[in-house]
């Protein structure tokens, strides 16, 4: 299992649980085959059921790599589009469309696959994913717009409260979208905590994502009023200078403070909640204790609390003293959402690891197996779970599956065979050569996999393979 000790942590006590620790698989090098296979999570190629998620499941990387190449691509768009906006003048018009709504989308979409990777059950595909994504920001976008037009909301039209009761429209427009995006996938789907967390972070990025890019455009297509602004202001550009320039300058600025803004903005407001309600989904159905358990209560307030925040009028006398209270603001709100995430993510963490834990041990029943020497050296060996004792495996005398010493590939210890509270399980001791599992997985130094009936544990290589088999 590629991630015991993990699983260990999160069983022991899940509020132990860092985001250092989610995080850490994300700087390792990863190559094609593990692009591929983060990719087909969901799919027939790389489903999942309970009794298997847990060792199929990969911490979070690939998110990183599309973020990295997101920001590349956007740099390269921008570079374009200025470059259309300097020489001819003005901006192509399908270059202009791509800079409005393609490096808007790159964080939130960033931050939405760093969720879905997270889901240990690998039941939402990524085609799935961006579907949810698409129909959430649909959904959220039309029931927001329809929340505006409440009549109750118009008396705080031209106060200082104008922009920050968004958070109390926009916040139950996203948990409407999100309610029925999970109702749709609960019919044939089991909901865990995970998944409702990104069903959650696609609602949130869609709505993120789109509306950044009608900031954007907003932007651009006010560029007469921004134009005179942006010279009075700083009052360095000469009098020939184009206000399509001067728009694509400020439209430039826009995407690139809502890209920074992002990374605590829609899609953290909404995956926690959506989370939580997820947990409360008892036996797969929503009813009405669903909305009312204290998590759901507590994480929605605290969203719509930090999303007033995050849109509050600030008094300040110049742009300086703006710069320094926004940043500060957000900074602030931006950990206090990612408290939030992780406070959920926990819970979602154990309940998967439970259920997958119990899985493992209805399908292993009882310790009726042996280990059988298929192939190598030690072809015909059989040792019987049911002694309850450890098995070594190795060239020292110590070992009771001792390999003779020309065997070059097995090292004098080599791994042990040892039974756990969640079944019988293979770890490597630090051999030179590795130990395999199904001829694919090789076990870090000291990593357990809890075995199953038909695993197959090879050792150095394929000539030394011993397998799983029921007993009679």
């Amino acid at each position: 299992m590629a991630n015991t000790f993990f699983y260990r942590e999160v069983e022991k006590s899940s509020n132990d649980i860092t985001w250092v620790e989610i995080f850490s698989e994300c700087l390792k090098k990863h190559d094609k085959k593990d692009m591929e296979y983060a990719m087909s999570a969901g799919t027939v190629m790389n489903s999942a059921t309970e009794a298997t998620m847990l060792e199929r499941w990969r911490k979070p990387w690939l998110f990183l790599r599309i973020l990295i190449g997101g920001l590349v691509l956007s740099v390269f768009i921008y570079a374009i589009f200025f470059f259309n906006a300097f020489t001819i003048g003005y901006a192509v018009g399908a270059v202009r469309l791509i800079a409005i709504v393609l490096p808007p989308l790159v964080v939130p979409v960033a931050l939405m696959i760093f969720i879905w990777e997270l889901n240990i059950p690998k039941n939402i595909s990524i085609y799935q994913l961006l579907g949810m994504f698409v129909i959430g920001a649909l959904l959220s976008l039309t029931f927001s717009m329809i929340g505006f037009q409440i009549e109750f909301f118009d008396k705080f039209n031209d106060t200082m409260f104008e922009s920050s009761i968004a958070g109390f429209i926009e916040e139950p427009g996203k948990l409407i979208a999100a309610i029925l995006i999970l109702l749709f996938f609960s019919r044939k789907n089991k909901i865990y905590g995970t998944t409702g967390l990104v069903i959650g972070a696609a609602v949130g990025a869609g709505f993120s994502g789109f509306e950044s890019a009608q900031y954007a455009l907003n932007t651009y297509d006010n560029y007469l009023e921004s134009f005179d602004a942006l010279l009075e202001y700083y009052n360095v550009y000469p009098e020939n200078f184009g206000s399509d320039q001067a728009a694509s300058i400020l439209m430039l600025i826009t995407v690139v403070l809502r890209m920074v803004t992002a990374l605590g903005g829609h899609t953290i407001f909404c995956a926690p909640y959506i989370g939580a309600l997820a947990l409360g989904m008892e036996k797969n159905r929503f009813t009405v204790n669903t909305l009312l358990n204290r998590d759901f209560l507590i994480t929605f307030a605290l969203s719509i609390t930090c999303h007033f925040f995050w849109n509050m009028e600030l008094d300040c006398e110049t742009n300086e003293e703006y710069a320094v209270k926004f940043g500060v603001l957000m900074g602030i709100v931006t950990i206090v959402l990612w408290l939030e995430l992780l406070y959920i993510l926990r819970k979602a963490l154990r309940q998967a690891v439970k259920t997958g834990r119990a899985a493992q041990q209805e399908q292993a029943g009882p310790i009726q197996m042996l280990l059988v020497g298929i192939a190598g050296a030690l072809k015909g060996a059989v040792w019987d779970f049911s002694s309850g004792k450890t098995l070594h495996m190795g060239r020292s005398e110590e070992c009771e599956f001792r390999f003779s010493s020309n065997v070059k590939a097995i090292s004098r210890r080599h791994c042990m065979v040892f039974q756990t509270n969640h079944g019988w399980a293979v770890r490597d001791v630090g051999s030179t050569y590795g130990t395999y599992v199904n001829g694919r997985q090789k076990l870090q130094p000291n990593e357990e996999y809890v075995l199953k009936e038909g695993d197959t544990i090879y050792l150095g290589g394929k000539e030394n393979a011993f397998r799983v088999v029921r007993r009679g």
